[in-house]
């Protein structure tokens, strides 16, 4: 266990100044980031939307439905390829596997560090969704702060399950990006599987594709379909499938 941690720690280190890290930053401040713009310019509305009891459950929506489409599938598809691509980039693959740490060690420091980075998105997505409420209300006279109470609850239920859609994603994309030396091949890869997956929304079965749980979750769009077990179970078959053939892989590095 201690290696692990050890390994964890070297793992996120790397990320720290990378361009992997400075993308989650970038993708958590982002839309709150627009959406404060478009409060302060066009503020007409604001002070009726404020007031109403639903509020926070309606802004966490309205943020969420552009991030559930694109913004995090995107986001996910490039900080894992970017993370992959520190080793190849580099060239320290072949370094990394004399050090005295088995493959297993390295395959999932290198995986719980994209967890840490997904969670650290989600947080940063969260704290931008309260301050794209919060900053009209201090610039704006007009606006007064949300009078309803924060639903804490629902905002932490519905993220987790969020974060829970996404995790086929993480998984599928970082198999790719160790399989595939070049950057552009993983992405690639990863952004067509997303453009496919949002062309088969209203096809009957499209909860069977991986890359679709986030969106129909937000979209509501199986009610009688337990989208959560199937995103887990995707998430455990891809992230094995790719464990055994980081193990098996000739060439690693």
């Amino acid at each position: 266990m201690t290696l692990f941690i050890n390994s964890l720690h070297s793992e996120w280190l790397k990320t720290k100044r990378s361009l992997a890290s400075l993308l989650v930053i970038v993708g958590g401040f982002f839309l709150p980031a627009i959406m404060i713009l478009i409060h302060i310019l066009r503020p007409a509305k604001l002070p009726a939307q404020y007031a109403a009891a639903d509020f926070w459950v309606s802004h966490f929506k309205n943020l969420w439905q552009s991030m559930a489409v694109m913004m995090l599938p995107m986001g996910i598809i490039l900080a894992i390829s970017l993370i992959a691509q520190l080793e190849f980039k580099n060239n320290t693959w072949k370094q990394l596997h004399a050090t005295p740490q088995s493959a297993t060690t390295i395959f999932f420091a290198k995986f719980g560090v994209i967890l840490l980075m997904q969670l650290e998105l989600f947080v940063l997505f969260t704290i931008g969704i309260y301050l794209s409420a919060l900053i009209p209300s201090l610039v704006l006279e007009s606006v007064p702060y949300p009078t309803a109470p924060i639903p804490y609850d629902y905002i932490l239920r519905e993220s987790a399950w969020f974060f829970l859609d996404s995790l086929p994603i993480v998984a599928l994309q970082y198999l790719l990006s160790l399989l595939f030396r070049n950057f552009l091949v993983s992405v690639g890869a990863g952004l067509v599987l997303m453009v496919t997956g949002i062309l088969m929304i209203s096809w009957e079965y499209s909860y069977t594709f991986p890359y679709n749980y986030i969106v129909l979750d937000y979209l509501d769009r199986f009610p009688a379909v337990n989208l959560h077990l199937w995103a887990v179970v995707y998430f455990v078959v891809i992230l094995l499938t790719g464990y055994i053939l980081f193990l098996t892989k000739r060439e690693k590095g």
